[in-house]
């Protein structure tokens, strides 16, 4: 992603360029900008998500012995 070459020019150094014009260029390297970000989005969101399950576990399994020890003084 941040190297990245145009071969259709043998005469002219065309390294970090895609096409020949700087403007097209810049939204190539805009849409793949936001395609990282969306990814890290998408990722911490699912992260997120984990956490909150084994939370949500964490408490029904402390329910559990609190129901347990309960009937065990009864």
């Amino acid at each position: 992603m941040f190297v990245y070459k145009n071969w259709n020019s043998a005469v002219l150094e065309s390294k970090n360029a895609y096409v020949g014009g700087d403007a097209y260029n810049y939204i190539i390297n805009a849409g793949l900008a936001t395609a990282w970000f969306v990814l890290a989005g998408v990722c911490a969101i699912i992260g997120l998500a984990f956490v909150v399950a084994r939370y949500l576990n964490e408490e029904e399994l402390h329910k559990e012995e609190i129901v347990e020890d309960s009937e065990v003084d009864e």
